[in-house]
């Protein structure tokens, strides 16, 4: 599960904060940061949590999304 893609992993750890205070389904939770490299648009570090089963990643996110309209996106490893 992604919830946002970031300039710096600072920013990121960031947001992952500021997510759990105000989202409840993220509170037990842990997360991840990714590096992506992507190019010519630059360095990028995305914020996700998981592996979760298909459904319960669906779960995750519809929940985030009915407090944080597009917050989330279910993503494949």
């Amino acid at each position: 599960v992604q919830f946002g893609s970031l300039r710096t992993d600072q920013a990121a750890q960031a947001a992952w904060k500021d997510l759990q205070k105000s989202l409840a389904v993220l509170a037990p939770l842990s997360h991840r940061v990714e590096r992506a490299d992507l190019g010519a648009k630059g360095i990028y570090y995305r914020l996700q949590s998981g592996p979760y089963a298909e459904g319960k990643a669906r779960e995750i996110c519809a929940a985030v999304q009915a407090q944080r309209p597009g917050g989330c996106l279910v993503v494949k490893n």
